[in-house]
């Protein structure tokens, strides 16, 4: 193990600023953490906006490297994952290295778990705006699922975000051949079917799917969703007509899917992490705002230059 950093955090105006530039000339491996929150400013641990302005300006004076880490707590994490940047863009500018985000009731954090998809999004939008700074997350019981959302994900850097139709129920709950469903309208036809016993043979679920596909209660057919949940998690598997068999992953049908666990249990607003028989997907969506996303990762499966000029055939 090679040691990078011999981190000391909580400078205040309490710590003699020529001592601390004086330690890092001497020791260019030590690292300044300075814990960033509003409302505690000026107490012990937590330099004034002054204090660190004024460390700032002797520090641009130094000709070596003099280490800083942003701790951010309280106000400064809010903002973080509410999608403001503008705190996160100045520490940038002064040469912050790293930024360590404290997302915890102890530092003045407390977590919705219902916004759990908004905070990644936004954290996620952070680390690839501002590359050059190394980012660690706070990890314990209470950020473990944030935590396992960044991990599910890798920092994948062609993950995208889609604003999704607003949902639509077309029908009450509807039986076919012993099989309870609804019809929901999301840009696609879905019958999202909450399945309740074991998963069958994929065969079982088409020989299932087709006989709802095909019904005459549906004018040109409609696609055809199995899911179970389990907490904030479901997993759904989809049937597509006009491919007509199973496929391995559906956008549309696992937001009718999520769009139904929520409004079935009665949630205003939820981000749900969603498996398909292939990859992972996550939904959020605000029933009070009328905000309906996905996200997932996208890959170029074939990519192609054309070349043409207007008015003449290609």
């Amino acid at each position: 193990m090679k040691l990078r950093y011999l981190g000391f955090c909580g400078i205040d105006e309490s710590i003699n600023i020529p001592d601390l530039l004086k330690i890092s000339k001497i020791f260019p491996f030590v690292e300044w953490g300075i814990l960033l929150r509003s409302d505690l400013e000026g107490t012990s641990r937590y330099p004034t906006a002054d204090w660190i302005t004024h460390f700032l300006q002797k520090r641009s004076n130094c000709n070596y490297t003099v280490n800083l880490a942003g701790h951010l707590c309280g106000n400064r994490v809010t903002e973080l994952f509410s999608g403001n940047y503008q705190y996160i863009e100045y520490l940038n500018s002064h040469q912050f290295n790293r930024l360590q985000v404290n997302a915890t009731k102890i530092n003045g954090v407390t977590l919705n778990e219902n916004n759990l998809s908004m905070y990644y999004l936004n954290l996620i939008t952070a680390i690839r705006a501002f590359p050059k700074i190394e980012w660690i997350i706070q990890r314990n019981t209470e950020t473990e699922r944030l935590c396992q959302l960044i991990e599910s994900n890798a920092i994948n850097h062609n993950n995208i975000r889609v604003s999704m139709n607003s949902p639509e129920y077309r029908s009450k709950e509807i039986e076919i051949d012993g099989i309870r469903g609804f019809y929901i309208f999301v840009g696609a036809k879905h019958f999202v079917i909450n399945y309740k016993d074991e998963w069958p043979s994929i065969k079982i679920l088409e020989n299932i799917a087709k006989k709802i596909r095909y019904n005459k209660i549906f004018e040109n057919g409609i696609n055809v969703n199995f899911y179970k949940n389990d907490k904030d998690n479901i997993d759904v598997i989809t049937y597509e007509k006009g491919i007509e068999k199973i496929m391995s992953s559906c956008a549309s049908g696992s937001f009718a899917c999520a769009y139904h666990h929520i409004f079935n249990n009665n949630l205003k607003n939820k981000d749900i992490y969603i498996t398909n028989i292939v990859g992972e997907l996550f939904a959020y969506i605000d029933l009070v705002k009328g905000e309906f996303f996905m996200s997932g990762p996208a890959e170029i499966e074939y990519e192609k230059e054309l070349k043409f000029e207007l008015g003449n055939k290609l």
